[in-house]
């Protein structure tokens, strides 16, 4: 016990050292918490996209691929037009 008491007391005596590396470790645990946030979501995004892949659901995607021509058929245009 007198070893933990006297670890106390050398800790306490470089208490700004002591608050230096409480405060890396926080960053760090900040950090990886949110790197582990985004890559959960995107696990959660790639699953569901393979469900719809699976379902031969309709998706749309926010980019045109590269390369590529991208268009629009006249059976679908005609019905905005109505």
């Amino acid at each position: 016990m007198r070893e933990v008491r006297d670890g106390l007391v050398m800790a306490l005596r470089r208490w700004p050292t002591m608050l230096a590396l409480a405060g890396m470790v926080a960053v760090a645990c900040v950090v990886l918490s949110l790197a582990l946030g985004d890559v959960l979501s995107q696990v959660a995004v790639l699953r569901g996209a393979r469900q719809l892949r699976e379902r031969r659901a309709a998706f749309f995607t926010a980019y045109y691929p590269q390369g590529r021509v991208s268009s629009v058929g006249d059976d679908t245009s005609g019905s905005w037009q109505r």
